[in-house]
């Protein structure tokens, strides 16, 4: 690439993590849907807006996390399309409270989790999901959403990257 690579600018620069927990030690790497999409999404007494996010992988300690340039390059080689499908929606349950969740579909997930996860993850088989609440509350939202951001976190603190400037790293 002539002039060498281009960096790929935070859209959000560090902010605290919200959610459901304490994630003083641990890290993810994560899907952010569109303003929009998240608003569709979001249900009264569910997660916030800006939290709404599908996770690629997780790490209970961020030691084991690769950088940054790794995960843009596993991103870009998985073909993951920004646009995937809310085709449906579970209560997961076995943590400390259930969580209603949407199920989703999208080319290139399950390649992207596979290559960034670690290889003692939480779990047998990976279920891309969009946590709406942690709550058994009923779901009715489907169709086509657009990520538009890959959110790193790490202890707590997330940085968001323009999947679209993620994309054309490299090219």
């Amino acid at each position: 690439m002539e002039g060498g690579p281009k960096s790929v600018t935070p859209r959000l620069a560090v902010t605290a993590a919200g959610g459901s927990g304490e994630h003083s030690d641990d890290g993810m790497v994560a899907l952010v849907p569109t303003r929009d999409d998240a608003m569709r999404l979001s249900v009264p007494g569910g997660e916030p807006v800006e939290e709404l996010h599908l996770t690629v992988a997780y790490f209970a300690d961020a030691e084991q996390m690769p950088p940054a340039e790794v995960v843009f390059e596993q991103f870009r080689s998985a073909g993951v399309s920004p646009t995937a499908e809310v085709s449906g929606h579970a209560v997961f349950r076995g943590g400390d409270s259930p969580c209603a969740v949407y199920l989703v579909q999208g080319d290139g997930l399950t390649a992207f989790h596979e290559a960034t996860a670690p290889a003692d993850g939480d779990y047998d088989a990976y279920i891309p999901h969009i946590t709406a609440a942690y709550s058994e509350q009923p779901l009715t939202e489907i169709g086509p959403t657009t990520f538009d951001r890959l959110r790193i976190a790490v202890r707590g603190e997330h940085t968001d990257y323009p999947i679209a400037e993620v994309m054309g790293r490299g090219m």
